[in-house]
């Protein structure tokens, strides 16, 4: 009888550690859960990305593009929703006053955080964002039609100085990122920042298909913007505004090659509205920064010609801080503020 006790005592405990095994291993394969999840039970239904620009622009695209990837890491739909306006000021102001619980974002740029602001009451400075982390940054380049005959920024401005009406751009809006930055140039060359007459349109992709039409003379833009047709023959890009030539094009001068200092351009990066919480911000932005990193994206967005240039939440929070409050010297000398 103690024989058979003690056995089916030493049996019991086989199944206890057993028992306790199999649990410790579905706690961890249950600590592992789906990708998607937080400790914050967070995402749990659509998230929206707020495109402050036009559709098909460089912007839009870009964010269906993260968006899609992001939707299958979550295991939730992300959507874009595009908001032009106001020089971005339209889809900001939205992000601004949206419930900081995580699912409203915005792929926003430089101009819409720095710039708009400073021009316009648009109601939002930089205290109402979270910035999350920057994805890409370019030039403004300097685009005409192809049937205009004018293959270099010198018969540009040519054009201009024989007729200071005969010389329309387009740009993303007034004073945009790169309205501002022709201004400057203008400043720089001829001591005129209105040297050529300025039509905002509400995203880049507008004034493009203005460009098409010969509807005005050039476009101010990112370069992914103008590219297709670029490459197809279409328009002929005539300037960079940068200190190097710009990978995607590499047979286009850049300012820093006729000898000129003026620079601009744009960064992208994506936000969420203050009060965010942080676990949902640092989680957001160790996704974000490792879906940029994925070989498909950069291809991606090098198609785009959007090149992947990447900061954390500290340092594109300081960038977007530091540009904001220097911007304003730069408008004052333009004559803008």
């Amino acid at each position: 009888m103690k024989k058979l006790l003690s056995i089916l005592l030493i049996l019991s405990l086989v199944f206890a550690l057993a028992a306790c095994g199999g649990a410790a291993e579905q706690g961890e394969q249950g600590d592992q859960g789906d990708p998607g999840e937080t400790a914050l039970d967070w995402p749990k239904k659509t998230i929206t990305i707020i495109c402050p620009y036009s559709a098909g622009g460089g912007s839009d695209l870009m964010s269906r593009a993260v968006g899609e990837r992001l939707s299958e890491i979550l295991g939730v739909s992300v959507i874009v929703e595009d908001m032009p306006g106001g020089s971005g000021g339209v889809g900001m102001a939205n992000l601004a006053i949206a419930k900081p619980d995580g699912y409203t974002l915005i792929l926003t740029a430089m101009g819409a955080t720095s710039l708009t602001p400073l021009m316009s009451d648009v109601g939002y400075g930089y205290e109402e964002f979270a910035p999350i982390c920057q994805v890409s940054e370019t030039p403004t380049v300097i685009t005409v039609n192809a049937s205009s005959g004018i293959t270099t920024w010198e018969e540009l401005l040519a054009m201009a100085k024989a007729d200071p009406k005969a010389v329309t751009y387009g740009s993303s809006g007034t004073g945009g990122a790169h309205h501002v930055a022709v201004a400057s140039l203008l400043l720089e060359v001829e001591n005129n920042a209105d040297l050529f007459t300025h039509i905002a349109y509400e995203g880049g992709a507008a004034a493009v298909t203005a460009l098409l039409g010969n509807h005005i003379t050039a476009t101010a833009s990112i370069p992914s913007e103008p590219y297709p047709y670029i490459e197809s023959g279409d328009f002929n890009c005539l300037l960079t505004l940068a200190t190097e030539r710009f990978s995607a094009l590499p047979d286009v001068p850049c300012t820093a090659d006729l000898g000129l200092k003026t620079i601009g351009g744009t960064w992208y990066g994506f936000a969420a509205p203050a009060g965010t919480d942080e676990a949902i911000l640092d989680f957001l932005e160790e996704t974000i920064l490792d879906i940029m990193a994925e070989p498909e994206m950069v291809e991606t967005f090098e198609n785009l010609a959007c090149p992947v240039v990447l900061l954390g939440r500290e340092d594109f929070t300081n960038k977007w801080i530091d540009n904001y409050n220097s911007i304003g010297s730069t408008l004052k000398a333009i004559g803008m503020m």
